[in-house]
């Protein structure tokens, strides 16, 4: 039986070739203090989004397991991830006040 992150992938290569891919972006609901713009998904990132996951349990482990995933399937695909933290440190103050 697949899992619902292979049966995403499954789709993925029904809608496109891998080498028609120039980047896959992972939307990541916490990433920590650190990352307030879209960054690459390094060994660094992958850490913070780890350390992350006590305050987002029901999101960054799947978030982590995405990336991880298509680490492995497309290793030469550009990965990136955007966090709703970076997006919520960037409003005024008078919105969320």
């Amino acid at each position: 039986m697949l899992s619902w992150l292979q049966c995403v992938v499954v789709r993925l290569w029904a809608i496109s070739k891998p080498s028609d891919l120039n980047a896959i972006r992972h939307w990541v609901v916490h990433g920590g203090a650190a990352p307030v713009n879209t960054v690459l998904t390094n060994e660094s990132i992958i850490n913070s989004i780890c350390a992350s996951c006590d305050l987002a349990p029901l999101h960054n482990p799947y978030n982590l397991a995405g990336i991880e995933l298509m680490r492995g399937l497309l290793p030469s695909i550009l990965q990136v991830a955007v966090f709703d933290t970076a997006f919520h440190q960037m409003m005024p103050i008078h919105a969320y006040i």
